[in-house]
């Protein structure tokens, strides 16, 4: 894209990431056990971070760093670098962590106080969706001012997969590992009252009450982990992608996951419960409530459109190089403005 935009993860040698430009910490240099050991890592790796931001600051006209929370170092790097400093957000950072336990509760209290001055004094914010903005914008007592909108993106590599979908309705339910916000209890919930006829095919790893509900329902396939190239194999006879249902656990009603981008991109039109970036008139996302029967009639609504159909559809709005030249000619914006 010919974009000067340099990309560096920063991270103790041990957690190196290859085929990126890394820079790791010599604090943290060896991965050991045990909580003063952590302590004393994290804060090692955190002010070595700054100060090796900090050293790179006449070589650069803006900094684009992901948030942070309750990171004191952010915070003075921010205060006393002669750069301005875009913050990044992917959630709502308070309600996520006071979810979380009595340290979690600790880790949020701690946050709202140094988490707040860090988002209040940086250049602007940049939230990969408007509630994310809203709600740092409000937490941070910051008026107008220019922040921006980054959801997330992906790049159109791969052709749409080939469709071998046939009368049984076949649905995806892809995760990593499947987090209480990606409600697939509710879901099996859902299923448990349900006679339909269809296939749930689930990707990544169940809780032990999740997968021992769901062995129990001869209509679920339980794949556990696979590489990209077998989930798109199962794709390839599927009707619909399924997001998460729960969101609400966290706090939030609106999100622009991977998950969504990666159904879009091999073809499978998308149902979740939450809102997404797209407009009222895309219609191969459906914002609904956790109903099975919704779920089967949108599958099926659908089932005309061919996967390129649904692909070339959606890749304005997912795009990964589009997104980025837009949040890139943005900021540039920004820094002529101030200027």
């Amino acid at each position: 894209m010919n974009i000067p935009w340099n990309v560096m993860i920063f991270c103790p040698a041990w957690g190196a990431v290859e085929s990126t430009i890394s820079r790791h910490a010599t604090w943290s240099g060896r991965k050991r056990r045990g909580g003063i050991w952590r302590v004393y890592a994290w804060l090692g790796l955190r002010a070595e971070y700054h100060f090796r931001l900090y050293s790179l600051r006449h070589s650069y006209d803006a900094y684009v760093l992901r948030y942070y929370v309750h990171d004191p170092f952010q915070l003075l790097f921010i205060l006393f670098c002669s750069r301005p400093v875009y913050l990044v957000h992917h959630t709502l950072e308070f309600p996520e962590l006071a979810g979380s336990g009595f340290l979690g509760r600790l880790r949020a209290a701690l946050d709202s106080l140094i988490g707040k001055y860090a988002i209040k004094k940086s250049a602007g914010i940049i939230a990969v969706t408007q509630e994310i903005l809203d709600y740092e914008r409000k937490r941070a007592q910051v008026g107008s001012r220019k922040d921006f909108l980054y959801p997330n993106g992906i790049f159109f590599d791969h052709p749409p997969v080939i469709d071998r979908r046939n009368e049984t309705v076949e649905l995806l339910f892809v995760a990593g590992h499947f987090a209480s916000w990606h409600g697939l209890d509710l879901l099996l919930n859902e299923v448990a009252v349900s006679a339909d006829q269809f296939v749930l095919h689930l990707v990544g790893e169940l809780s032990e009450e999740d997968h021992a509900r769901a062995f129990l329902d001869e209509r679920i396939v339980i794949h556990g982990r696979l590489s990209i190239e077998a989930i798109r194999a199962v794709a390839e006879s599927c009707s619909l992608g399924l997001s998460s249902f729960a969101l609400h656990r966290n706090g939030m009603e609106e999100a622009c996951t991977l998950k969504v981008r990666e159904y879009l991109v091999m073809g499978l039109p998308v149902y979740a419960a939450h809102r997404e970036v797209f407009p009222a008139s895309f219609d191969f996302y459906r914002n609904g409530a956790i109903s099975l029967p919704d779920i089967l009639s949108f599958a099926r609504s659908t089932s005309l459109a061919s996967r390129e159909q649904v692909a070339a559809a959606a890749k304005p709005y997912i795009d990964k190089a589009t997104i980025l030249d837009s949040l890139y000619r943005g900021l540039v914006h920004a820094q002529d403005d101030q200027r």
